[in-house]
């Protein structure tokens, strides 16, 4: 059951890199919003200004979002390729769970940077891309683990 599961799981999880991620706003109005796929690969994006002034540019790229797309698509590839079914439990269990754990160093590092540069003016918030890949990570590793632990009778 986990041989089908499991690679599904991440092929979700990338997929939701393409769904927008990130809203940075002021004021209740959007400035940017930005995908997973701009986190993880990079864009360049226009950030406006105030009353003339040109925008400002920001290379939109993040060493978390990297890994967290490195570990999907390592998910992915262990569950599809490794045929002895402990070695590729625990490797997918390694790279649900180190997705998660990049999403979430990624999440404290936006919230915190946005507090100490812009004094709390610009807010950051989470769309559901974001929240969906997090889960999907966690639950591959979820999945996997009950794996190993032998909840799942083999089929």
């Amino acid at each position: 059951m986990n041989r089908k599961i499991s690679p599904a799981l991440f092929g979700l999880a990338l997929i939701c890199f393409l769904l927008p991620w990130v809203n940075f706003s002021c004021s209740g109005n959007t400035i940017v919003s930005v995908t997973g796929t701009d986190l993880a690969i990079g864009r360049t994006i226009a950030i406006p200004q105030g009353f003339g002034q040109k925008p400002k540019k920001a290379h939109a790229h993040e060493a978390r979002a990297t890994a967290a797309f490195a570990a999907g698509i390592a998910g992915l590839l262990s569950g599809l390729l490794i045929k002895e079914e402990r070695f590729r439990a625990i490797a997918s269990a390694v790279c649900g769970g180190a997705g998660a754990v990049a999403l979430f160093l990624l999440k404290d590092k936006l919230d915190s940077e946005m507090v100490s540069r812009n004094m709390g003016m610009i807010t950051v918030d989470y769309l559901f891309g974001f929240w969906a890949a997090m889960l999907l990570f966690l639950g591959a590793c979820i999945v996997n683990i009950m794996e190993l632990s032998g909840k799942f009778k083999k089929t």
